[in-house]
């Protein structure tokens, strides 16, 4: 039949876990801190980054501003200096799809 362990079987078996986790959670911490390094945390070549590579920063901070142009703002784009004097038509001589002439 089964028998009770002593307290101090469980105290030993207890200090050897804790014993057990500690160093776990050591070698945990270890990988976890060689998992964070790349070429910018560590004297890492920039090839040994691969995928992971960190999203560039910027320095800019962020505007309340709407993107282009401000609201009131009156635009202006490229117009003519004045009206043409003549007109020229530009057609071609035959239809590109179905080499039709006289267009």
């Amino acid at each position: 039949m089964f028998q009770k362990p002593t307290y101090e079987e469980l105290f030993e078996e207890n200090q050897m876990l804790k014993a057990i986790i500690k160093s776990l959670s050591e070698r945990i911490s270890e990988l976890e801190a060689i998992l964070k390094q790349n070429s910018q945390t560590s004297s890492k070549p920039p090839s040994s980054d691969g995928y992971k590579k960190p999203k560039p920063t910027s320095s800019r901070k962020k505007s309340d501003k709407s993107k282009g142009a401000q609201k009131g703002h009156k635009g202006s784009g490229l117009q003519l200096p004045h009206e043409p004097d003549k007109i020229v038509e530009h057609l071609p001589l035959q239809c590109e799809s179905c080499e039709h002439k006289d267009v």
